[in-house]
């Protein structure tokens, strides 16, 4: 049963050594040659990882891109282990946890940049995507101690990705080394929202 056990985690941790190869040749690949460039072969190519495990993991461009996504997701996630958020408002945990979000993506800034603005221009993956954004936007919500259900919750989750998106425009043309346009932009998009809506209770 150990040997089981070890041979799991062994296997789960070169899973995940492969993940992270692909994601980060996928983001160098959007940054240096286009988002039109980036296939599993090439991702493979680039990451050094042989083309199978690629293909076994990540059959589809659309499988890689939710991956690298859920490894953006899994690093905030794991930040809160080690840096629980701090604040009593909701208000203030949501501006530390979707700044955790814009630090982590501003690490492998041109390639996020180069797949975010194909996004916009591609409906059937935008449509895709739409799914693990609002996901996204639901975790943010319940991690920072919202309370709300069913279509109060669902009108928060709708404010809160307006206030995300403008958000990341600012994010988008940020040039700020501690990204402050970012983070001014965030807390006054956060304050109107409570000040108009209440949403953040």
């Amino acid at each position: 049963m150990n040997t089981q056990k070890a041979n799991k985690k062994t296997k789960d941790k070169d899973v995940e050594v492969i993940a992270k190869k692909l994601h980060s040749a996928a983001l160098g690949i959007a940054e240096n040659e286009g988002y039109t460039a980036i296939t599993i072969s090439r991702a493979a190519e680039v990451g050094g990882v042989p083309l199978g495990d690629a293909i076994y993991l990540y059959p589809s461009v659309t499988h890689l891109l939710s991956g690298l996504f859920n490894s953006i997701d899994k690093q905030i996630l794991e930040s809160l282990n080690l840096n629980p958020l701090e604040g009593d408002e909701v208000r203030e945990k949501l501006f530390e946890l979707m700044m955790r979000h814009f630090d982590t993506i501003q690490t492998t800034r041109g390639g996020f940049l180069a797949i975010i603005n194909h996004l916009y221009k591609d409906p059937l993956n935008l449509a895709i995507f739409s799914t693990k954004f609002l996901q996204m936007l639901t975790w943010f919500l319940d991690v920072s101690g919202a309370t709300s259900t069913g279509l109060a919750k669902n009108l928060q989750v709708k404010a809160l990705g307006v206030i995300y998106l403008f958000t990341l425009n600012s994010w988008k043309h940020d040039d700020t080394e501690d990204l402050s346009k970012t983070m001014a932009t965030l807390d006054r998009a956060l304050c109107e929202a409570e000040k108009l809506a209440k949403f953040l209770k």
